[in-house]
């Protein structure tokens, strides 16, 4: 139990430290203090720490905070060094105060900046506890041995196994072949086949540069990954690096295709997201943790808290990595090691230290790390097609070393899919036919890139596998009628890109063996694509379009960018901003092909005012002639709001201009059925 320091101390010195290479202990009693405050600038003395020691009912400023982190540091305030473990050098150049918050048990400050919002400084940056003399707080450090703490942790494994199948156990574990594992308990740490029913750990860290061999036979990290698999009462530990004959072609290959399996079948994975490579080690095993500060000051105690595991674990090196990310998200029981703490995570609780995590919301600050369950019901939450898209665009946010292994890192997660219904070629995901409405339905081919990405070669452009990058896409919606695709080789579509059984049973598991090229029968039109850099008096423009006895206005600030060029029957233009996939490389004409349940695309720009009524979205993919066949090289997305007859552009993810063929634009348009002129329909083959 911790006893606080003399006040002669407290007011001389740094703020303390407590002990952190045990679990935290969330209970202690602080004895009264009594201090002076030499070492306390005016502007902390001047707060009324007390008013805020009561819990608030609402968000509170407490007091500005411009210094840097730096500053922050090096001040000889106790207060103000505090505070710099609080606010980190990326609000340097923002605007920052202090602010009080309601929390649970109590109240909590954090440091708020004019670019983060109101929530995300406690989550990601850490917060300050207040604690009056004699009251009972949660915080500190228990000094408990090792024994004690995985102890606890492997109640909550037994529990997990008795109370949450199917969500985080299967009752049949998937099958392996040659599955090899380390032998914690032989003092040779021996690599041997695993037994019959094997109950192992499994490690997810990150390699480092994979030139670089190790001097000794393991990495740190395996070092203390071995010493908590026996701490966590288990024989059995599998690595990647060492576990996989990585000198064997055949042998690698066949491990690579079920680490999925692997991962699942694994009794619990520890998780290195500490440090940057495997010499770093798990912190509380070779190396201390994070220290936790605290100051007194008024007859009360500010406390450090931790930023979230959560937002630790998203912020590492370790969540930059793509292969780590199937490991993380197809483990059923997870022990995360950060520098503030170990926590276990399976796919029904949260234990961070020795306490149940208390917010409700836990599930949701994992999203896309775990799979998305109902902790009531322990169901899936959503159908495994529209979370599936939302698991792929998190996976499009990580790094490979080799482009090679886009697809074989999330290829675990794909059979995931492919045994609930659905089935995935080249990573792109289609449900079977009763998961959505009876209208046709195709490969998720809408999605947009969020910054300029760079294309992978080997793989399909009309996979998000074929780009590096982040992107993003909506909900998956009913394709246009008249639009049909299929899957094949580049002379000759093989099966329908359809959910129906048949289809699903012939692609399961392709791999990188399925077919490459779609054929898509769609009306066809010809783009000019050309680079617009507006006037500052045009930025703002507003266009009044009457239509059907409708009118809508149009307005908004246009960006710079890439517009695509339709020609109307009647002389004018539609400019229509693209989402390009790379910006910096994009051909003068395009080939557009629209995914949107229209009408016949020559009455497209009818529905565009239509959809700024109702409120609907334009898809429309642009392809590249390359000579043969088609690439993709961007989308136009347009997510028109309702509004009634007033309809505000800037809301949309895409921008529309009338224009006159001199390059005026037109404040107000009147439509009757105009039609874009160039349409044709054809088949297009996109590789």
């Amino acid at each position: 139990m911790y006893q606080p320091r003399s006040p002669e101390a407290s007011n001389r010195e740094r703020p303390s430290t407590f002990n952190s290479d045990g679990a935290r202990k969330r209970q202690a009693f602080l004895s009264p203090i009594r201090d002076t405050d030499d070492d306390v600038c005016d502007r902390c003395e001047a707060v009324p720490w007390k008013k805020f020691a009561s819990p608030v009912r609402q968000q509170q400023p407490v007091m500005l905070v411009q210094q840097s982190h730096k500053e922050l540091k090096a001040s000889s305030c106790r207060i103000c060094r505090l505070l710099a473990s609080i606010k980190p050098a990326l609000f340097d150049e923002q605007s920052c105060s202090l602010v009080a918050r309601p929390s649970t048990g109590g109240t909590i400050l954090f440091i708020t900046g004019s670019t983060n919002t109101k929530s995300d400084g406690p989550e990601l940056h850490g917060a300050l506890s207040i604690s009056r003399s004699g009251q009972q707080h949660h915080f500190g450090v228990e000094l408990s041995s090792p024994n004690a703490i995985y102890a606890k942790l492997q109640k909550h494994v037994t529990a997990c196994r008795r109370f949450h199948r199917p969500s985080c156990s299967r009752h049949i574990p998937l099958p392996l072949s040659n599955l090899r594992v380390i032998d914690c308990k032989d003092p040779e740490r021996t690599i041997i086949y695993a037994p019959e029913n094997c109950r192992y750990a499994a490690l997810s860290y990150v390699w480092g540069d994979p030139s670089i061999v190790p001097m000794a036979k393991f990495s740190q990290v395996v070092h203390d990954a071995i010493e908590v698999t026996l701490l966590m009462g288990l024989q059995y530990l599998w690595v990647d690096r060492h576990c996989i004959k990585q000198d064997d072609k055949n042998e690698r290959h066949l491990q690579i295709s079920q680490m999925g399996s692997i991962y699942e079948n694994a009794e619990i994975t520890i998780i290195a997201a500490a440090g940057k490579d495997p010499s770093y080690g798990l912190p509380g095993i070779s190396r201390s943790r994070q220290q936790q500060n605290w100051a007194a000051i008024d007859n009360i105690t500010l406390i450090q808290r931790f930023p979230s595991t959560s937002s630790c674990l998203k912020q590492s090196t370790w969540a930059g990595r793509a292969w780590t990310f199937q490991e993380c998200f197809l483990s059923p029981r997870r022990l995360i090691f950060t520098d503030y703490g170990i926590t276990y995570l399976c796919n029904c609780m949260c234990v961070e230290g020795d306490e149940h995590t208390s917010s409700e919301d836990w599930a949701f600050r994992f999203l896309g790390l775990i799979p998305n369950i109902d902790q009531k019901s322990q169901r899936p939450l959503v159908e495994p097609v529209y979370y599936g898209l939302r698991v792929i665009a998190e996976y499009t946010k990580r790094r490979l070393t080799y482009d090679t292994d886009a697809l074989k890192a999330i290829f675990g997660i794909l059979q995931m899919f492919e045994r609930s219904s659905v089935y995935c070629i080249w990573g792109i995901i289609v449900p079977a036919s009763d998961h959505l409405p009876p209208e046709p339905c195709s490969p998720g081919l809408h999605w947009i890139h969020l910054t300029s990405a760079r294309r992978r070669p080997g793989f399909p452009s009309w996979s998000y596998i074929g780009w590096e990058g982040p992107i993003h896409t909506e909900p998956l919606f009913p394709y246009d009628k008249s639009c049909t695709i299929w899957i094949g080789d580049r002379d000759k579509p093989h099966f329908p890109a359809t959910g129906e059984s048949s289809v699903i049973e012939s692609l399961k598991g392709l791999g990188e063996n399925a077919p490459r090229y779609l054929h898509i029968e769609s009306p066809v039109i010809s783009i000019p694509l050309e680079y617009i850099q507006w006037t500052s008096e045009q930025k703002s423009h507003e266009t009044i379009v009457r239509y059907r006895g409708r009118t809508s206005v149009l307005r908004g600030t246009l960006p710079d960018g890439v517009y695509a060029n339709f020609m109307t029957s009647t002389g004018f233009r539609v400019m229509v901003e693209v989402h390009l996939d790379n910006p910096s490389s994009y051909p003068s004409y395009a080939v557009g092909i629209p995914f949107t349940k229209t009408r016949l695309l020559g009455d497209l720009l009818s529905f565009w005012l239509n959809d700024a009524i109702f409120g609907r979205e334009i898809w429309m993919l642009l392809l590249e002639d390359r000579g043969g066949y088609f690439e993709r090289v961007g989308m136009i997305w347009m997510k028109c709001g309702d509004y009634g007859t007033s309809y505000d552009q800037s809301c949309c993810p895409g921008s529309t201009i009338f224009m006159a063929n001199s390059g005026e634009l037109l404040k107000e348009v009147t439509l009757d059925n105009d039609e874009l002129t160039g349409a044709e329909r054809k088949t297009v083959v996109i590789g």
